[in-house]
Parts: structure tokens; C-alpha cells; sequence
């Protein structure tokens, strides 16, 4: 019972200890002027305030002394745990219990030593507020105790401090996080937002509303809503914002005015809602100035019909059909088919009832047909396609083509997203029977984009874009598929356009740079190697990790230049390194599917070995199992061509693809890399032990070694070695460091004993 209680203490004291997160911060103004008054008052050279881990004991703050860190089978001040009080030691050289510590032996020579407990609210001991001199001193006496301990609570106080302020300011964080996301939401809502209170008063409003109407911030505040309409009209717009406020809801077409006097036309909607017990309208204003003008055209272009004769009459009718509908195929093209959903948007707003949608539809491997079979297949298969597609839905349906492969289709009186969807697996049956045309037969899937009629789209363009983005979102899951629309697809593809120019510019910049993580040999813990791992040095935002911009790079195929471009740097890095310490170091560089695909893949490869003078047999490259698997023909000279070379190869993240054992046989590899979720619960699930103890013991049956990636105790380290694995990384042993870290450590462990760290290590 007694072992069971102070184990549970101890880890009660542990995880308090890590709540306060002072553990290898920063020195800081506050404790160093305690341990300078403690020094003062006591008048000893050395005080010192300490926090004690599961392994060591760490210096906070400190005077007169180099020392940081030292091992808890050391520390004096780890007896103060035990008695909750002040500890004095008036001669450790006649104390049992220090005589034979080495720092009573050798420097700093420590003869009188006092702590006093640092205790938490929760009764917890921390670590001590410790003074030290190199001579005897007298035991402490009652007073001097009590004035230490008051000085060790002034240390507890700062620590309850310190916390509190690091969570103010989370709170503070995340106060503005959200702010930034409301303002970020509105700013991107398509026309004008604002939000009334049942006074007449403007409470919220976007930057579109100030930047139409010409007011300031400060103006609209003090504004009522109808004094952006002309006089007459403001009678109107006031009996509006009230039915609003009893009916619910409604809309209203008007003349928006401006500060200048210019006068817009606008669809106004509004809608009452409660909020922390008041009634508020919300409402959008959306420009109909295009609507009204393409309106105005249409009349125009009517009257004119009209005037015609007879004979006119016809041959306009025959040149307007020519001018609206596609010359291959006979479907209507693009303007007559943004006219068709103007009007149908036209009449959903005239009543919600009369629903629409549209289908956006791209072939999923036309290009790859018309480009081997030639343009006359092509051809006639979007000519049968169209012919299929008409004969999927209904007369009172339209059906265009918009150029290419690209096909759309405006659904009148559609209900339901149902309804829409039923459609477009009709749609992509017919089409997905085989086509028979100049000998040959074809199979073709189509992926489709659906828009279901909403007050947020302000003309036939918004709808098309809506369904482009819709349709393309179909093609990433998967294509042969559809995907109705919702608005996080547009904010995705903005933020995917942001992102991939962004990611360019820091390529022409220069903002990415190479960082090593050490690998360890389990038998010594000696440095074999590093592995390279690009980070971007963002000029506002520092650091950023590569979970950031990878999956872009590889979506653009960014990937290929940010691979060659660590591939050299890393070979340059590792071959000077090796020049000035004489130490032969492997390099393991990443090598995405992208690249290896390149037909000048070998080459560039082969250029950089002979421009940075690296060995090409300390070079492994990383390549996911699911690559090396890969039954492709080139795939295999490839991997032949680069052991010609004398690369190693390495299988990544191995485990989380096909996740197959029996592959091992096949594979043509020197080392599995066992991925770090594996090594992360294998010593609580015994499924994933098992797993790692086989993976490392069919991997050793077919000669090849094993990497642990991920180790981050002590125990996941003892327990790896137990099993004979070879190398390991990981934050337990390092972090990624930049160049000059990394080299600092290689020359620090050259020097260091056998088995211990730099104090670089893990910082």
C-alpha cells in the first residue's frame, strides 16, 4: 500500500509540475530577483530556485552558479520532497547522505546547503528555493527557516501568477480568433450586410456597405437604415423594416443612394431574429444592376424583332440559333444557356416556390481518348454523348454544351437536392454504357457538379462557378460521382488559389530551407545520419510546419521542385559536414511518387551526387510502400537503376499503406521505417507491440534493418532495444535542428562518453 501511495503521489506532483509549464522556459525578471534576494539576505553565494522531473533537476534561476540541470541521484534538493519543510545542512561532509555526492567532492565544493519546499495550492512539492556556500555555516535557525519558506512561497505566488496570465492570454487569443473569423465571414458574403435593432439603429454592417455607400464607420452609426434611399422612397423602406419585424421576414426592391447621390438597384431581404433577449433584423442587399440591364437588352432586342418583316423575321431567327447553340453537337451553347438560367433565376425570385437546379458535367477521361485516338473519335463521341444526355431528361429541361468536354444542365422546377441527384446518377448510367465508334469500344464516367437554386447567387455566373467548383470537388473524390454544392467548396478553392500562389512566391524567394534530424544506432545512441526535412522561414509567421504546404505542393505538383531543391541542399549540407568533422554520415531524403514518375528523374538525381560530391552509397532515398509496389514496368528499372547507383532504399512510414506483411518477400528494400503511430501506443495496445516486434523480426529474416520514427520516452527507447531494432529518431533523442545546430551536435557527441546526451539535444 505504502509503494501504491507514493507512486501515486509522485505522478500527482509530476503533473502538477506540468501544469505550470515552467519546465526548460526562459530565465525570467521575476524569479531572478528572488534568488537575488534570497542570496542577500542570507548572504550565501549561491541560491538557486529548482523544479525536480522524473529525472532531473532543472535551475530556474540561479547566482553564483554555471550549472543548469543535474541528474535527481545528485540533487540535494530532491530530499526536500520527502519532509514538506525546510531542509539545512549546516556540513554535508559530516551528512551520510551527502558526503559522496560528487558536487561535495568537486565544484562548486558545497559545504552548507539550505532548501525550502516550493508547495503548490494542491499540497504538491515542485522543486526547493535552495542557498549554498562552499564553507559551514550554522543550522538555520526557527526565523531564518520561516523567512526561506516565505521566500519559496513568493516563488509559488509568481508561478500561479505566470499561469494566469498565460491563460488570460489564450482567452485573449482565442477572443480574437473568433473576431477575425466573423469579420472574415462577412467580408466575404456576396453584396451588403447589416444588422438593425428595433430602433432604427445600424448595429452591424460589412465593409461592402461602407465601401457602396460612401459613409464612414463612424457616419453609419449614427444613421438611420432608410437614409440611404431617396426621400420618397423612405416611407416605403421604413413600412418594410416593420413588417419585418412582425411578419418574420421580407424583401424589397429600391434605388440604393450614396453618399455622392449615385443610386443602385438592389434586392433587399431581411429576417427577425432574437438575440440575448432583443429582437434584430438581418439583412443582405444584393446589386441587380447586371439583371436589370441584361433585362433591358432582352426587351430591347424584342422590340426590335418585332419591327422586322416577316422574311427579317426568319433569317434572324436562323442567325440567332446559330449564335446560341453549339456547332458539333446542336445543344445550345454557353449564352444562350446563361440566358435560360437567368430567366429561371429571375422567376425564383419572383417566387421561392419555382426551385431550380444546375449540373455541371466534365468527362472524366476525354482528354486521354481524344489525344490517342485523335480529334474526329473525340468528336463523335461527345456528338453521342450529347445525344445521351438530351434523352436523360425532360423536353422542358435545357442541355448545353460549354465548350470541350464540358456539358451543363438546368433542371426546371427541381424540389429537392433528391430530386437533383436522382437526375445526375440517370444522367451518368446513360453515359457509362460502352460507346462503339470507328472500330472501336469506350467506356466513359462523368463527374458532376449540382446547384440547387439559392437568394445568394446574384447572376448565371455565380451558379456556373458554384457548379465548376462542385464538379471539380466530385473529380478529387473519387470522380464517376457528383457533389451538390455548399459554400465551404468556395471558400476551400479561394483558399486553395491563395495558397498555391503564395507557395510559388515563397519558391522564388527562397523561404525554404533544409532541417536534419539526427538517427540514432539503439546499440551506442551514436549519430549515424540525419534525415532531411524541408521547413518554409515565412517572413511574418516564422517557422511553418511542412503539414502546412506539403499536401498543397503535391496537389500542384509544386513537389517535384521542392524535392530536387532539398535533394541538393541536403547532399551540399552532409558532404561538408563530412569534410569537417571526418565523420561518415547517411542522408535520408523523402521522395514523393510525383517525382519518382519524372521521366528526367535518374538524371537530376545523378547531377546532384556529382555537383555536391556525395556519396551516392550514404544516400537513402524514402519511398512509400504503395510506390514500391507499384507493378509498373518503369517503376522496377527505375529502383534497378538507382541500386546500380549504390542508393539505399528506404520504405516510409511503413505499415500504413497496404499494411501487409507478406510484402516484405517482395520487397527490393535495405530498411523499413516503422511509422510513429505504431511506436506511439505500442506500449499500452499489445496489437500494435506485436505488430512492431514483427515487423522488426520479418525485417531482420530478410535483411533489412529498421528505423523507429516517433520515439519519444525513455521506455519506448528501452522497449525498441529490447527488440533488437537498429536506429531510431525522435524528439526523445532530437528534434529537427537547422544546420548549425545539427553540425554543433555531431562535434558535441564525437566528444561526449558513450550513452550521454549534449545538452543540444532535444533543446
Amino acid at each position: 500500500m505504502g509503494d501504491t501511495y507514493k507512486a501515486i503521489s509522485e505522478q500527482a506532483r509530476l503533473d502538477a509540475l506540468s501544469s505550470y509549464q515552467i519546465l526548460d522556459s526562459p530565465s525570467e525578471e521575476a524569479f531572478d530577483r528572488i534568488t537575488g534576494l534570497a542570496a542577500t539576505i542570507f548572504d550565501v553565494p549561491i541560491a538557486a530556485i529548482n523544479f525536480i522531473d522524473e529525472t532531473r533537476q532543472w535551475s530556474k534561476s540561479k547566482v553564483g552558479l554555471e550549472i543548469c540541470e543535474v541528474g535527481r541521484d545528485v540533487s540535494f534538493c530532491t530530499h526536500v520532497l520527502q519532509q514538506h519543510e525546510v531542509l539545512s545542512v549546516p556540513d554535508t561532509c559530516q551528512d551520510e547522505r551527502f558526503a559522496a555526492n560528487p558536487f561535495v567532492q568537486g565544484e562548486p565544493h558545497i559545504r552548507f546547503y539550505a532548501g525550502a519546499p516550493l508547495i503548490a495550492p494542491g499540497g504538491e512539492v515542485l522543486g526547493t528555493l535552495c542557498l549554498i556556500d562552499s564553507v559551514t555555516r550554522p543550522a538555520l535557525s526557527a526565523k531564518e527557516r520561516q523567512m526561506l519558506a516565505s521566500l519559496a512561497a513568493l516563488v509559488i505566488d509568481e508561478l500561479e501568477l505566470r499561469r494566469e496570465s498565460a491563460r488570460a492570454q489564450a482567452v485573449e487569443v482565442k477572443l480574437l480568433e473568433e473576431k477575425r473569423l466573423v469579420e472574415s465571414i462577412l467580408s466575404s458574403l456576396p453584396g451588403i450586410f447589416y444588422i438593425l435593432d428595433t430602433d432604427g439603429r445600424m448595429v452591424r454592417w460589412n465593409h461592402t456597405f461602407e465601401y457602396l455607400s460612401g459613409y464612414s464607420a463612424a457616419e453609419i452609426a449614427q444613421m438611420h437604415p432608410t437614409e440611404f434611399f431617396e426621400a420618397e422612397e423612405q416611407p416605403r423602406i421604413a413600412a418594410e423594416i416593420g413588417k419585418v419585424f412582425e411578419q418574420g421576414e421580407a424583401s424589397v426592391t429600391a434605388q440604393f443612394r450614396s453618399k455622392g447621390g449615385a443610386l443602385t438597384p438592389h434586392l433587399f431581404t431581411g429576417r427577425r431574429f432574437e438575440f440575448a433577449g432583443g429582437l434584430y433584423l438581418i439583412g443582405m442587399g444584393v446589386d441587380m444592376t447586371e439583371q436589370q440591364r441584361a433585362d433591358e437588352a432582352l426587351r430591347m432586342l424584342n422590340e426590335r424583332l418585332e419591327e422586322r418583316s416577316y422574311d427579317l423575321e426568319r433569317a434572324n431567327e436562323r442567325l440567332a440559333h446559330d449564335a446560341c447553340h453549339d456547332a458539333l453537337t446542336g445543344l445550345p451553347n454557353r449564352a444562350f444557356f446563361a440566358e435560360r438560367l437567368t430567366q429561371a433565376m429571375q422567376r425564383q425570385k419572383r417566387n421561392p416556390e419555382d426551385a431550380y437546379a444546375v449540373l455541371f458535367l466534365d468527362f472524366d477521361r476525354f482528354k486521354i481518348i481524344n489525344d490517342s485516338l485523335g480529334h474526329a473519335v473525340g468528336d463523335a463521341l461527345l456528338v453521342e454523348a450529347a445525344r445521351r444526355l438530351r434523352a436523360s431528361v425532360r423536353a422542358v429541361d435545357t442541355v448545353a454544351r460549354l465548350g470541350g468536354d464540358e456539358f451543363t444542365v438546368l433542371l426546371d422546377k427541381a424540389d429537392s437536392v433528391a430530386d437533383a441527384s436522382q437526375v445526375a446518377e440517370h444522367i451518368q448510367e446513360n453515359l457509362a454504357a460502352p460507346y462503339c465508334l470507328a472500330g472501336h469500344e469506350l467506356n466513359l464516367s462523368v463527374s458532376i457538379g449540382i446547384v440547387m437554386a439559392e437568394p445568394g447567387h446574384v447572376d448565371a455566373g455565380d451558379v456556373l462557378r458554384d457548379a465548376d467548383i462542385a464538379m471539380y470537388r466530385a473529380k478529387e473524390l473519387g470522380k464517376a460521382t457528383s457533389q451538390v454544392f455548399d459554400r465551404p467548396m468556395r471558400e476551400r478553392a479561394a483558399a486553395r488559389l491563395t495558397l498555391e500562389r503564395d507557395l510559388r512566391e515563397a519558391l522564388q524567394k527562397g523561404e525554404f530551407e533544409v532541417h536534419y534530424q539526427p538517427i540514432f544506432e539503439l546499440g551506442g545512441r551514436r549519430i549515424t545520419g540525419f534525415e532531411a526535412l524541408v521547413r518554409r522561414r515565412h517572413p511574418v509567421h516564422g517557422l511553418i510546419s511542412p503539414a502546412d504546404f506539403i499536401p498543397i505542393a503535391e496537389d500542384t505538383g509544386l513537389i517535384v521542385e521542392l524535392d530536387r531543391l532539398v535533394l541538393a541542399e541536403a547532399c551540399q549540407q552532409m558532404r561538408r559536414w563530412r569534410d569537417e568533422t571526418g565523420q561518415p554520415l547517411d542522408l535520408s531524403v523523402n521522395l514523393s511518387s510525383q517525382q519518382f514518375e519524372r521521366s528526367d528523374f535518374l538524371p537530376a538525381v545523378e547531377k546532384v551526387l556529382k555537383a555536391s560530391g556525395f556519396p551516392a552509397e550514404r544516400l537513402h532515398l524514402e519511398i512509400t510502400e504503395s510506390l514500391l509496389l507499384n507493378n509498373a514496368p518503369h517503376t522496377h528499372e527505375r529502383l534497378s537503376q538507382l541500386r546500380a547507383l549504390g542508393i539505399a532504399l528506404h520504405i516510409d512510414d511503413f505499415g500504413t499503406g497496404y499494411s501487409s506483411l507478406s510484402y516484405l518477400e517482395r520487397l527490393d528494400a535495405d530498411t523499413l521505417k516503422i511509422d510513429r503511430s505504431f511506436i506511439g501506443k505500442m506500449l499500452q495496445h499489445p496489437r500494435s507491440s506485436e505488430l512492431v516486434k514483427t515487423i522488426i523480426s520479418l525485417a531482420h529474416t530478410f535483411g533489412m534493418s529498421v528505423v523507429a520514427e516517433g520515439v519519444e520516452t525513455e521506455a519506448q527507447l528501452a522497449y525498441l532495444r529490447s527488440l533488437s531494432c537498429d536506429y531510431a529518431q525522435g524528439y526523445l533523442l532530437s528534434k529537427p535542428l537547422p544546420p548549425e545546430r545539427a553540425i554543433a551536435l555531431i562535434e558535441e557527441k564525437k566528444r561526449a562518453s558513450e550513452g550521454h546526451f549534449s545538452s543540444v539535444v532535444g533543446s
